[in-house]
């Protein structure tokens, strides 16, 4: 898109949990608070400890996309009072950045807070992944029972019949 100049207003996976008010209240040792510190190629805690760099890792999807991840660790966490609630392991605090996702979920998220964006995420207010979600997780939907299109269309309309009722009567 980069090569063709054209802007994306896509929302990332986050984008509406990020904008919460109690996401900041209830998560204040994520990763994304942490402070980067570019000339030292460090990041800095809430608690104003330095994590430095350890190594580079290469992470490798089910679909077999790799992407390159930078791996951050704290010399000594054993002495914070916030310990409990910032480590999950037995260890030191560990982070895991990967430059270039965090370098487009922040083009993203810019271009999606722009007037523009706002525009763009108003006509586009109603997703539909909570209906497959339901149809699937909740209902137990997993694949059609009936072959050929006209029956699938059918089957299709007398499930989306179901779940409009069911939302009318909730």
């Amino acid at each position: 898109m980069d090569e063709k100049n054209i802007e994306a207003y896509v929302k990332y996976n986050s984008f509406h949990y990020e904008r919460k008010r109690h996401y900041k209240k209830k998560h204040p040792y994520r990763a994304d608070a942490f402070i980067y510190h570019a000339q030292e190629d460090e990041y800095e805690c809430p608690e104003g400890k330095r994590l430095r760099f350890e190594k580079e890792a290469i992470r490798r999807t089910e679909n077999g996309y790799e992407s390159k991840r930078k791996i951050y660790r704290c010399d000594d966490c054993s002495a914070c009072p916030v310990r409990e609630q910032c480590c999950k392991g037995k260890g030191n605090r560990q982070i895991t950045i990967g430059a270039e996702l965090e370098k487009y979920r922040q083009l993203a998220s810019d271009r999606l807070e722009s007037e523009k964006g706002r525009r763009y995420r108003s006509k586009r207010s109603v997703e539909v992944e909570a209906v497959f979600g339901r149809l699937k997780q909740n209902w137990g939907f997993r694949r059609f029972i009936l072959r050929g299109i006209e029956n699938v269309s059918t089957e299709w309309g007398i499930l989306s019949v179901a779940h409009n009722i069911a939302k009318v009567a909730a």
